[in-house]
């Protein structure tokens, strides 16, 4: 029997990846008729995608939770589920603490997640494995404007810094392949109607530095092969890019250009 479908409300919280994370939990959602709504008083499910890299983070996802569980309590909502790193890092722990809470999803048990919203009684946490690389064809249900979208290379980091937690809640580092982020990038830039990335790495100091196995120049020039724009220059010319430098790639319009006028940039229908 097929299972009746909830209206859920989604709340994501943290860094781009987490937020790619949320994209394809949405999107995973809606593919089994799931209905995602706005109004967290008009939702039978609520699910917060966490975050606990540091004490602000942490603060901020607890308060989204109790915030949450009072429309569970005062409205018609009969779950709450809470994913991402707080549950991955405290699931265990929160579990005594936030009885409120239905269901913990750690960062690599996400998959999961349209199990958990119809089953007759669900175990409280899900937690152990550490993170998952999505493949190309993942549903993402886009959180950002239509023309930026943050394309996920890697997860996890295999340095052990004292100041970082990362690698406690994401494990050890893994990149996708390239063909595989060739494939999206070119099927998020067709469905935005743009067909130019601009590569960002991120930046050599502070607590968000990640190191992932991938070779940038390798995945910019079949990113042009396959008929998309690599945008050069900038802060991050492609040419400074080491071998193993981490890519942010955002698909984005050209500064200075409207999306019509620029030769590149096929006007949207």
């Amino acid at each position: 029997m097929t299972p009746t479908p909830r209206k859920v409300h989604f709340v994501s919280l943290g860094c781009p990846k987490n937020l790619v994370d949320g994209e394809v939990m949405q999107g995973m959602l809606v593919r089994e008729g799931h209905e995602l709504v706005l109004d967290p008083a008009q939702a039978d499910v609520l699910v917060v995608n966490t975050c606990s890299f540091i004490d602000e983070a942490k603060e901020e996802s607890i308060d989204t939770i109790l915030e949450l569980a009072r429309y569970k309590e005062e409205g018609r909502a009969s779950r709450l589920i809470v994913t991402g790193c707080l549950a991955e890092r405290y699931g265990t722990v929160l579990r005594q603490s936030m009885p409120e809470v239905d269901v913990f999803v750690g960062t690599g048990n996400f998959l999961e997640l349209p199990k958990l919203l119809v089953a007759d009684a669900p175990k409280p946490t899900y937690v152990g494995a550490q993170h998952v690389l999505h493949e190309a064809d993942a549903p993402r249900i886009q959180a950002t404007p239509f023309y930026t979208s943050f394309l996920k290379i890697a997860e996890g980091c295999n340095r052990t810094c004292s100041f970082c937690i990362i690698p406690k809640i994401r494990g050890r580092q893994e990149s996708r392949s390239i063909a595989s982020l060739v494939e999206e990038a070119f099927s998020r830039a067709e469905r935005a109607g743009y067909r130019v990335v601009t590569p960002r790495a991120p930046e050599r100091h502070g607590p968000m530095l990640n190191i992932a196995c991938v070779d940038a120049p390798r995945l910019v020039t079949e990113l042009e092969q396959a008929g998309i724009v690599v945008a050069r220059g900038g802060q991050y010319p492609v040419e400074r890019l080491p071998r193993v430098e981490r890519l942010e790639v955002f698909l984005q319009p050209v500064v200075a250009f409207s999306h019509s006028s620029h030769p590149t940039l096929p006007a949207r229908s």
